[in-house]
């Protein structure tokens, strides 16, 4: 059960990396000639069959053969191992044998990486005087060849059990019940011989300027930082409002083709009138357009906004795990198709090229410079999917619900929306509409439509109807 659990939450951040890394890109440059087909790579590792019969068949005339009495017997040759054919589905376009051996010397090298790698070395105890001057001191020996070792030295004089201690307890033994004062003039000549800071006469000077420019150096790289800070809003801000039209066109036009599966004319009342003339000319489209697209809608604009890098996928938004559980069921989809079948054409510079299908791990997984021969699953394959789905589902409801009417009222009150026909009709719409509502996307009230000004200027009625199903 845990390894499922491992294998769902891997799948969920290969899904999330996929979505992440199809935004807007520069065109990619010609392709390199196709790969060999991984079914032909593992056929060509096979081993033929007479080079496994001369291996296992010795002659009897070679078993019969007996050494000399006075030679040792001879150690029978331990028969190699035929190599491991690969399967098709585990390569790309990568010789087999090369990625096993590969692979097998990258963890030949980290175990004896393991094994080699020797334990870092306990850090010497430095007095919390000292080690609020050690920054100063790698400064001065970073910027000034004269104060080359200082650190060192430093650190050898003033570490516990260093050559100062071992003074002080020399002269302790020496002077029993005395207490050490180091600015005593008794000691005046040993500092000046064995403390390093003394071989500078300026060394309290060089150590101010040293702080001086550890100060002004740490307030440009504040100040540098502050402005990338600012240069990466300012861009995220023109993403946005680049990005943000275009995810709710995108959820606009899918409603659009919804009303359309039913019946395009009412895409021209809605056009013309809005939601009244919708629920006037149909109220049963209306309804199942409603509920459809406060499921699919914010699904369709998160995935443009995540591809673009315009919002960081997670797994604890609801409306992300949903999008990760429809690339996944594309993904599954593709893999039942035969090989053949999986083969996508794109035109790439003025040519037609072949591209062959990757997993969204493989691809991940795979060096830059060879994706451009795969596909996988990303933005535009969830969007279609998405906006199919929602299409259909409304469509197949749609035709359940008038079907029904029809065959309880007539033809006229299937078409009507007026009186307590139009509302039993309202009330069989609604629960058939809510079978698709996904537990785990949720769904809210559709947001209020924006209210008419004074009068200077009139809302077009097809965008007051669309504004309620697009992601604030």
């Amino acid at each position: 059960m845990s390894n499922e659990v491992e294998d769902k939450q891997k799948q969920s951040e290969v899904a999330r990396t996929i979505l992440s890394s199809f935004g807007a890109k520069p065109a990619e440059a010609a392709p390199k000639p196709a790969d060999p087909a991984p079914a032909e790579v593992a056929k060509e590792e096979k081993p033929s069959a007479s080079v496994s019969q001369e291996t296992e068949a010795p002659t009897t005339e070679k078993a019969e053969e007996k050494p000399a009495p006075q030679d040792p017997p001879e150690a029978k040759p331990k028969r190699a191992k035929a190599p491991r054919i690969i399967k098709a589905e585990e390569l790309l376009d990568e010789d087999a044998i090369t990625k096993a051996a590969t692979a097998a010397a990258t963890a030949a090298v980290k175990a004896s990486q393991i094994r080699e790698d020797p334990k870092p070395e306990p850090q010497p105890e430095l007095p919390k005087n000292v080690q609020r001057k050690m920054a100063l001191f790698q400064e001065l020996e970073q910027q000034d060849t004269a104060f080359k070792g200082i650190v060192k030295q430093v650190v050898d004089f003033k570490k516990v059990g260093g050559i100062e201690d071992q003074y002080k307890a020399e002269w302790l033994k020496e002077n029993p019940g005395e207490k050490f004062d180091p600015n005593d003039d008794e000691h005046t000549d040993w500092y000046a011989e064995n403390d390093p800071t003394n071989k500078f006469d300026d060394i309290d000077e060089q150590l101010e300027d040293a702080q001086l420019r550890i100060i002004k150096r740490e307030a440009r790289e504040e100040a540098s930082k502050a402005l990338a800070e600012e240069s990466s809003k300012r861009q995220s801000e023109e993403r946005r409002q680049r990005v943000a039209p275009i995810a709710e066109q995108t959820a606009t036009d899918s409603v659009l083709e919804a009303l359309e599966a039913i019946d395009p004319k009412l895409v021209e009342v809605v056009k013309k009138d809005g939601e009244k003339g919708l629920a006037d000319e149909d109220p049963i489209a209306l309804k199942l357009v409603s509920q459809a697209a406060q499921i699919f809608s914010p699904l369709i604009t998160e995935t443009i906004k995540i591809s673009e890098g315009l919002v960081a996928p997670t797994q604890s938004n609801p409306i992300h795990a949903k999008i990760e559980e429809v690339m996944m069921s594309i993904e599954n989809s593709v893999l039942a198709l035969e090989p053949s079948d999986r083969i996508k054409v794109e035109t790439i510079g003025g040519r037609q090229v072949q591209k062959r299908f990757a997993t969204m791990e493989d691809f991940a997984n795979m060096p830059a410079e060879k994706r451009s021969r795969y596909w996988t699953v990303g933005k535009d394959e969830v969007l279609y999917k998405l906006r199919s789905d929602q299409k259909t589902i409304i469509k197949q409801e749609y035709d359940q619900i008038t079907t029904a009417v029809k065959k309880r009222y007539g033809q006229s009150s299937a078409q009507s929306g007026s009186g307590q026909q139009g509302q039993t009709q309202r009330q069989q719409a609604a629960p058939a509409a809510q079978k698709h509502v996904s537990p785990s996307v949720g769904s809210s009230a559709p947001a209020p439509a924006p209210k008419a000004d004074d009068g200077s200027k009139k809302l077009n009625p097809s965008d007051l109807f669309l504004s309620r199903f697009r992601s604030v």
